[in-house]
């Protein structure tokens, strides 16, 4: 028996994750959970967890502050099954069966994502936006680290990219995960997915941008170096670090080796800061992280 677990209602409604026998999830805010949402204030750091068996996943409440919800009773261990939901924080999740993948359908690298129609032939590519030119005035071509999970937007987004676009995820977890799952984009001069992710997406946490020379297979082999993460205990958990939200809690509070490992190929960054007019330039000089803040109105 498969199960999946969605949101249904807060940030990131709609999104899907696959569950796997043997497995034990945990939702929190803070980075050591598997699935983690840093904005959310009502969560804490690793609110509960899912250990999926074969035929059926046990919630443990982990000592939450403001509680762990089944069917809107309040929990510290129990038995979920299929249609029922789960109370966090500010988000409600719903534990589903996962409809059975045909065997054929795991070769595909990158997840097919369905897109409501055609875009227009007559669509003319607009001006490329303020953030994207300063950016190309660095002298490298402009990436960036796009979170489906934010948004379903994103997802018919990438459907229709002219642009080069990849999953992070090979294999199985790009079909799984595709909901939830990090994708490596190429934002060239006059992109119609920068003219969208910045017009739709600036401040909401959707992308991180970063310059490189690099070519973009290096690059994308580099990131998948830091999909997951082995924490304390041994256990291994999904690392978040494309979502602006976390990198730039993450990268100040890495040591010096950190920083330059995690850097690598990557030249600058360029993230939202928390007050949306603002952009970190994020940079380092021998793993001494550089940060300068640059205001978005100023950008012509």
């Amino acid at each position: 028996m498969a199960f999946s677990l969605e949101i249904v209602a807060g940030y990131c409604a709609g999104a899907r994750c696959a569950l796997t026998s043997g497995q034990t999830m945990i939702v929190g805010r803070s980075l050591k959970a598997s699935l983690c949402f840093p904005e959310d204030t009502f969560l804490s750091g690793t609110h509960f967890s899912l250990e999926v068996a074969e035929d059926d996943v046990l919630l443990r409440d982990l000592k939450s502050t403001n509680g762990t919800f089944v069917n809107g009773q309040r929990v510290i261990e129990t038995t979920v099954k299929p249609g029922d939901t789960i109370g966090a924080g500010s988000l409600e999740f719903r534990l589903s069966l996962q409809a059975h993948v045909r065997p054929e359908a795991a070769t595909t690298a990158l997840p097919i994502l369905e897109s409501p129609g055609p875009a227009s032939p007559t669509f003319e590519p607009p001006d490329s936006p303020p953030i994207l030119r300063f950016l190309q005035t660095m002298g490298s071509p402009v990436y960036c680290l796009l979170d489906s999970a934010c948004d379903q937007k994103i997802g018919t987004m990438i459907a229709n990219a002219k642009e080069r676009v990849h999953c992070l995820y090979d294999g199985q977890s790009a079909i799984e995960l595709a909901p939830w799952a990090p994708y490596l984009a190429e934002l060239p001069v006059k992109s119609e997915l920068a003219a969208a992710l910045f017009t739709e997406g600036w401040g909401k946490g959707w992308a991180s941008y970063f310059v490189s020379r690099y070519p973009f297979e290096d690059l994308r082999h580099h990131f998948r170096k830091f999909l997951m993460v082995k924490m304390d205990d041994g256990t291994e958990a999904y690392f978040r670090f494309y979502d602006p939200r976390v990198l730039r809690e993450f990268l100040p509070t890495s040591t010096r080796t950190e920083v330059w490992e995690f850097f690598g190929p990557v030249e600058k960054w360029a993230i939202e800061a928390k007050d949306p007019e603002l952009v970190l330039i994020l940079s380092h000089e021998y793993g001494t992280l550089k940060c300068v803040e640059v205001r978005v109105s100023s950008l012509t």
